[in-house]
């Protein structure tokens, strides 16, 4: 999820949290205030009418009126009169509308000039406070989601408009890429962090191309100054191993040199590969047919291997093509291939499965235990190389960094005894 989009939702949040507690308590508040003034109409008739009855007692009957009515009743003399008011909600029949009305009452009590003692009921009408706090309500509701409405828009606005130079920045960085000229860097902003934060990833991205310049300088060197002494040992020793004056023992120790000075020189090759891929010196790219290379592959290999008889197949009849360096393929391609033809077994099989999405390399084996998932990628593993000294568990591992500088996936599997590697796009 992005900022903008987090940071919107959780003020959001917030601001409906604030405005639902609010709305709540708006309206009991309107509620509370429409009862309260209910009750001080029934108040100020409860006294305009015990006063009209005490002075006129022909006035002691009921009252049924369209909003208020009334009801008086005599108390019997061993029943306590209170002149505490009651007020409670309740509801009346209309007949004229043959239903029930909502009411608010007041029971009370009063004492007449000859000391009787009178109960008085007063009922009046809540329909049109109820109409009026349906009617604010509603009002109050349109207005809160408008409000939510505009609220959320402008903070969306405002939001947008505060992040932009972070946006500006991220896509800046994005669009940097490592052995190319740093791109200008343009984000006007007056807001103190984001200045900061503009020269801080101006300077990363400074130091991170001197880094970069640096590391290829010293492979392109690494790769000169190393070579180049190697190889001239290694002519010398082929001239030493010519030399008809030296003795068997001489021979052996000299070959013995020899060979390791051509694993020095292969691993050297190897390491420097790798810093090269990882250091996104891959040249330039290409559609590249993995199923030609994979059937000139193959035909190397079939003439080395061909002692063990193994039977080669090809499936799929599509094709997988992908944009990436065609030496860099070449070397990927043909270290998986590799793998499976010198770790088939004598008569065992290999399968080439190719589609528009995979290449899937597949051979027999007679270990019944998969490779770890975990350790097969990574640098000088020689578990699966147990049987081949001249490995150093690199092959694998380069074939990973091609597989990944290009955006692509390479994966192991194994299921019934057949190891499987998968390149998917």
């Amino acid at each position: 999820m992005k900022l903008i989009q987090n940071t919107f939702i959780k003020i959001s949040a917030f601001i409906s949290f604030i405005f639902i507690i609010w709305g709540v308590f708006f309206y009991f508040t309107i509620f509370h205030e429409v009862i309260d003034e209910t009750d001080d109409i029934l108040k100020n008739k409860k006294m305009l009418i015990i006063k009209q009855v005490i002075n006129n007692p022909e006035l002691l009957k009921d009252h049924d009126g369209a909003l208020l009515s009334f009801s008086i009743e005599e108390l019997p003399e061993n029943e306590k009169i209170s002149f505490k008011d009651k007020f409670y909600n309740s509801t009346r029949y209309v007949e004229i509308e043959n239903e029930n009305e909502p009411v608010r009452v007041l029971e009370t009590s009063f004492r007449m000039n000859d000391n009787k003692n009178y109960k008085l009921t007063l009922m009046l009408s809540t329909l049109e406070q109820e109409d009026l706090t349906e009617t604010i309500v509603g009002y109050t509701l349109v207005l809160y989601f408008l409000f939510l409405i505009v609220t959320f828009i402008g903070t969306r606005i405002i939001l947008k408009k505060s992040f932009s130079p972070v946006i500006r920045l991220l896509e800046w960085m994005g669009s940097i890429i490592p052995g190319k000229k740093i791109p200008q860097l343009i984000n006007p902003t007056n807001i103190y962090e984001y200045k900061e934060l503009n020269n801080a990833a101006l300077d990363m991205a400074l130091r991170s191309e001197n880094a970069f310049n640096s590391q290829k300088q010293f492979i392109e060197n690494a790769s000169h100054e190393l070579q180049t002494p190697l190889a001239i040992v290694m002519g010398k020793l082929e001239m030493m191993i010519d030399d008809d004056n030296l003795n068997e023992i001489q021979v052996n120790h000299i070959q013995e040199i020899f060979e390791t000075l051509n694993r020095t020189v292969r691993l050297n090759k190897s390491l420097l590969l790798l810093l090269k891929i990882e250091n996104n010196q891959i040249g330039e790219t290409s559609d590249v047919s993995f199923s030609s290379l994979a059937h000139k592959i193959t035909e190397d290999l079939s003439e080395i291997y061909s002692y063990k008889s193994i039977n080669l197949s090809f499936t799929g009849d599509q094709e997988f093509v992908y944009k990436c360096n065609m030496d860099l393929a070449l070397i990927l391609v043909s270290n998986i291939i590799k793998n499976a033809f010198i770790h088939t077994p004598m008569d065992g099989f290999i399968t080439i499965n190719i589609s528009s999405e995979k290449f899937i390399v597949s051979n027999t084996s007679n270990n019944s235990t998969p490779l770890s998932p975990d350790k097969i990628f990574t640098r000088f593993n020689n578990d699966r190389y147990s049987s081949n000294s001249n490995s150093f568990g690199l092959g694998l591992s380069i074939s990973k960094s091609i597989a990944s500088a290009f955006g692509l996936s390479l994966e192991y599997s194994f299921y019934d005894n057949i190891h499987s590697f998968i390149i998917s796009k």
